[in-house]
């Protein structure tokens, strides 16, 4: 099993690509060994350029848990 963590954006356009649907609602439904998410307050889809410290808190914490 590869652990895993999500981290996206609050305001990702993809988080509502189907209408009624929150696409971001169970995102580690086929993982595994799923460690969490991170969704950023108003960040948009390109979270690493968006909000680059934030983004790089997101993935030490995933990886000090490991």
């Amino acid at each position: 099993m590869q652990p895993s963590t999500f981290i996206a954006g609050e305001r990702d356009p993809v988080r509502a690509l189907i209408p009624g649907l929150d696409l971001y609602a169970n995102p580690g439904i086929a993982c595994a060994d799923f460690r969490g998410s991170t969704i950023m307050p108003g960040i948009g889809h390109w979270v690493q350029q968006e909000a680059p410290r934030e983004t790089n808190e997101a993935l030490e914490a995933f990886v000090r848990g490991l």
